[in-house]
């Protein structure tokens, strides 16, 4: 809840955030920016325990806990929150035949993307668990690219995973103290921002195109002919582990 009693810090935002703030904004489509990853998990597990672990991500993390404004502002701030309930969804589908189990999934899982975030008000961030059977479940993790990159997502899992296994064995979870998202911002806003300037001048000197991005619906008002599909795949194991040891090398 935003209220004044209920705010621990305000800042500014990266550049990357702007932008992405900027293009979120001008399209029309709710599910731009939207980043969505679904898991098949086998074996038991508990809904309240994943729902606990999930909120002490949140409780952990300020950006986790943050809201956009600029309605009304000369420049958008970042709000961050003492306290937010994690915004997480629990549903049983052992009821449904397998046939309605993967229609209804399907269909939650565009609908959750469709749904969108509203940056200002929304928790950018939220979990659904759907048990499909005693030990088959359906972990639906959606949240709003400003938030973070692919790259946090995986450390994020990461640590939610070792917060579930630690509470599942009765124990009190314990992770490094993490590096607050304020520091960051502290950080650019000690850069030289003039220098930076001047070597984009630079390099995109001559260039004249607008740079304007594709919408969520595939269009863009500057630039046509581009065509959206969508593609699903599934890796190995092994070129699984290959591409998180390339990313890890990079």
């Amino acid at each position: 809840m935003q209220t004044k009693g209920n705010v621990k810090d305000l800042y500014g935002l990266s550049p990357m955030q702007e932008g992405i703030l900027f293009h979120a904004l001008l399209g029309s489509a709710p599910s731009a920016y939207v980043n969505q990853i679904s898991y098949r998990l086998t074996g038991r597990l508990q809904a309240q325990r994943v729902q606990q672990s999930f909120q002490l991500l949140i409780d952990r993390y300020d950006v986790l806990r943050t809201n956009f404004l600029h309605e009304g502002l000369s420049k958008t701030i970042q709000v961050v929150l003492k306290q937010r309930d994690a915004d997480f969804h629990f549903h049983d589908l052992q009821g449904l035949t397998p046939d309605q189990q993967v229609t209804f999934v399907a269909t939650y899982q565009e609908q959750d993307r469709q749904r969108g975030f509203v940056l200002s008000r929304d928790s950018l961030m939220r979990m659904s668990l759907l048990q499909l059977a005693d030990n088959e479940y359906e972990l639906i993790w959606t949240h709003h690219h400003i938030l973070m990159d692919g790259w946090c997502a995986g450390l994020l899992l990461t640590e939610y995973t070792h917060l579930y296994a630690q509470l599942s064995q009765g124990l009190t979870p314990q992770l490094p103290p993490p590096v607050p998202y304020r520091r960051y911002i502290d950080w650019l806003s000690r850069q030289d921002a003039t220098t930076s300037l001047a070597y984009w001048q630079h390099y995109l000197a001559g260039y004249d195109q607008p740079a304007s991005l594709l919408t969520a619906t595939g269009s863009s008002h500057a630039v046509a002919g581009y065509e959206v599909g969508e593609l699903d795949f599934a890796l190995s194991a092994a070129q699984t582990q290959g591409l998180v040891a390339l990313a890890g090398a990079g």
